[in-house]
């Protein structure tokens, strides 16, 4: 990828990311369309942050496990250098595991209409 000048980055779902050791304090993005599936990260090295819309963002809560990005952004800076992120997906909790009957308390696993009909024969 090629960041000299004003290089549109972005069309194929690629999301820039800044981090790392630059050579300037300046940047500038304007980003123009959004909602485009992550398929890969770059990361451009400049100073552990970058300055997005006037607002400065730590890179990791730039892009970076969030499920759109910005496409068509432009970068106004030269001599960037980028690196692949390979996209991990989040952990998924397993299922809640739920003993059998016979590990239940007595009468916990009585069937509710059975409940059911035992009140309203007998009472509360």
């Amino acid at each position: 990828m090629n960041f000299d000048g004003e290089t549109a980055v972005g069309g194929d779902a690629i999301a820039a990311v800044l981090m790392g050791v630059g050579h300037s304090n300046l940047v500038t993005m304007r980003m123009t369309a959004f909602l485009e599936p992550i398929t890969e990260v770059h990361v451009i090295t400049f100073l552990g942050h970058c300055i997005l819309d006037g607002q400065i963002r730590l890179f990791n809560q730039l892009f970076i496990g969030v499920p759109a990005v910005p496409v068509g952004m432009h970068v106004r800076h030269s001599h960037f250098t980028t690196l692949p992120v390979p996209m991990v997906p989040a952990p998924v909790a397993p299922a809640p595991v739920v003993p059998p009957d016979e590990d239940l308390p007595a009468g916990a696993n009585i069937p509710a209409d059975d409940f059911l009909e035992g009140i309203l024969a007998n009472g509360l």
